[in-house]
């Protein structure tokens, strides 16, 4: 199994999701509703543990197969879900990673 390939691929991933935080960024900015900060910080976190994980797990093989990509779904799945709850529990929305 390739782990830095899965490694890499989950680290682009992340960054994907940090740069989709920032339309609400700018919703939570136009609005003034004081959710900003907490928006801001769980994109940075986002984006910096993406960029750390891809750039230190440089692959030296790109051929993904069938064993990759399914971790690498799942694997994606749940750290989707934990760095996007990020914001609401920032923000105090959320109390609990599962109630956002």
């Amino acid at each position: 199994m390739n782990i830095r390939l899965i490694l890499h691929t989950l680290g682009s991933i992340l960054l994907i999701e940090a740069a989709a935080m920032l339309p609400a960024l700018g919703l939570a900015l136009g609005y003034g509703d004081g959710d900003a900060a907490a928006v801001l910080i769980g994109a940075a976190v986002t984006g910096v543990c993406g960029l750390l994980i891809r750039q230190l797990s440089r692959p030296k093989s790109m051929t993904l197969h069938a064993r990759e990509g399914f971790y690498i779904v799942a694997m994606a799945w749940i750290l989707l879900s934990l760095f996007g709850s990020l914001p609401l529990m920032l923000s105090g929305i959320a109390r609990h990673p599962i109630d956002a």
